[in-house]
């Protein structure tokens, strides 16, 4: 994880569904600094045990390939 962790305690019964937050360190992932680069793209994998979340400025060369 390249992020920081907001909560270490992910059990939702016990924290009123925070989940596992996490902030992310790509100054441009929303608002209107993700507008003035252009947007980007967001991936999600869902599993019944994980999710993973990716973020890729538009313009980046780290954008896997389709």
């Amino acid at each position: 994880m390249t992020g920081a962790a907001t909560a270490t305690d992910c059990n939702w019964e016990v924290n009123g569904n925070i989940g596992c937050a996490v902030t992310s360190n790509a100054a441009n992932s929303f608002g209107p600094s993700f507008n003035g680069v252009g947007g980007g793209w967001y991936a999600i994998e869902r599993a019944s045990d994980f999710i993973s979340v990716w973020f890729w400025e538009r313009g980046s060369s780290a954008v896997p390939g389709s």
